[in-house]
């Protein structure tokens, strides 16, 4: 049998390989989730198998053999592990151009962001990153780096999406899951200029959207900031605090509450473009 590892695209520069990677780190920092720290290494050990990152240009997979890599493997971890030890933000979030606008949306799992996302491609928009947002900081302000990947569909939300959810290819470790492949999006860097965090509220009948401010505005990005505890052990905690504190005073935060258990797609999605067409 033929055993697959997904590669990246270039422009990420990152080398993905199969190998064997080492049980432990020699006075590495261990955390939670099976993940151990060292100097410019992580590894992380899955019930199924394990991955190194190393100086955020190298990944190797350690996956039984006779099976394929789970492409969440490669596109989610590795990606994330890579891009924080070189110093950029994670972001638990799907990002999408509006227009010439750039909004990354983001929010805890089951919040709807791939789907929002999908449902604002179809209205004529481009999707950048689905589910990973990598933030760079620069003088200018942030800026996000495109890259394509699957993005992972339950079958309400495919429904919601139009998209017949039996022609989509399951996923091998999340079979309530499939994975679809939208269109490859830019590979330059783009500048962000809002933050949406999408928050399902059972006590409201339709989305309503506020601009946060202040002290909440910091703590809600921190919220939905990607390897929480991670990120942290990887960048150092005071650079990694420094690097969130500035980018929720940079950049527009808002708070797009939709009913829960019920899209309403079309509402969300308005409210998005009303908040990219805001000029600052």
């Amino acid at each position: 049998m033929t055993t697959r590892v997904h590669s990246l695209p270039a422009h990420l520069g990152i080398a993905v390989r199969r190998g064997v990677v080492p049980t432990s780190l020699s006075g590495g920092r261990r955390l939670p989730g099976g993940v151990t720290v060292a100097d410019g290494t992580t590894l992380v050990r899955f019930p199924q198998g394990a991955l190194l990152v190393e100086d955020g240009t190298t990944a190797t997979v350690d996956w039984p053999g006779g099976s394929d890599v789970p492409s969440w493997v490669i596109e989610s971890w590795a990606v994330s592990l890579a891009m924080v030890q070189r110093g950029n933000l994670c972001l638990h979030a799907s990002v999408v151009a509006v227009g010439d606008r750039v909004v990354a949306i983001a929010g805890d799992s089951g919040a709807g962001k791939s789907t929002t996302v999908l449902a604002l491609e179809a209205r004529g928009h481009r999707l950048l990153t689905d589910d990973v947002a990598i933030v760079d900081l620069r003088p200018d302000g942030p800026w996000v780096l495109p890259y394509q990947r699957s993005v992972h569909l339950l079958p309400d939300a495919a429904a919601a999406l139009d998209v017949d959810f039996a022609d989509l290819a399951p996923l091998a470790d999340f079979p309530e899951k499939s994975a679809y492949h939208p269109a490859a999006p830019p590979t330059d860097p783009l500048p962000i200029h809002a933050v949406v965090l999408l928050v399902p509220n059972e006590g409201i009948e339709m989305p309503r959207v506020r601009e946060l401010r202040g002290v909440e505005k910091v703590q809600s990005t921190m919220v939905h900031a990607g390897r929480p505890v991670t990120s942290p052990a990887i960048m150092g905690e005071e650079r990694y605090f420094a690097a969130l504190t500035e980018l929720a005073a940079r950049t527009p935060v808002y708070l797009l509450e939709r009913p829960e258990g019920a899209w309403t797609l079309d509402e969300v999605c308005t409210a998005i473009e009303s908040v990219a067409a805001e000029k600052r």
